[in-house]
């Protein structure tokens, strides 16, 4: 049932950014102000996508906390390797800054490293593909503190198109 929900509120934010994307690729003159409206569809649907998926690894971190999934310690770094391998051609190629910065002493986390893992390259994809040539990509992985209870946070952020 989760995994249902889950994919129905990502389907909407995909659907209208690749709409959006779509138009703009097919045709060779869209007017200014309609290609900024789609640049701008694409943005705002982007945030929600990453805001989405934020919440979807919190309800996987308090389903670990809570004793309902499976957790195991995760390396950080062999996580972000992991991830990032499928866009370091892409990230060359379009000529991005890519900029890691994991808290020091933050080694491994507990969880999926799968679910981690495909959380995480559902989000740098995002940040690849709706970028800016030679924009940033910044990854930031650190603890936080929601009430009495501890999270390792992963923020992705780029300079968007």
């Amino acid at each position: 049932d989760l995994l249902n929900r889950i994919a129905h509120e990502l389907n909407t934010p995909v659907t209208a950014i690749g709409t959006a994307a779509r138009i703009l690729a097919r045709y060779d003159e869209v007017p200014r102000d309609k290609a900024i409206k789609f640049l701008e569809i694409i943005a705002q649907e982007s945030a929600r996508l990453a805001d989405l998926i934020a919440s979807a690894l919190q309800a996987v971190v308090l389903g670990v906390a809570e004793g309902k999934m499976p957790t195991e310690p995760v390396q950080v770094a062999d996580l972000l390797k992991r991830a990032l391998a499928p866009f370091k051609a892409d990230i060359g190629a379009r000529t991005l800054e890519l900029h890691v910065k994991v808290a020091s002493g933050l080694d491994h986390v507990s969880g999926d490293g799968d679910q981690l893992d495909a959380a995480l390259r559902a989000v740098i994809k995002n940040a690849v593909e709706f970028n800016r040539p030679g924009g940033a990509i910044t990854i930031t992985v650190r603890p936080v503190r929601r009430g009495a209870k501890g999270f390792v946070e992963f923020r992705v952020e780029d300079t968007g198109l």
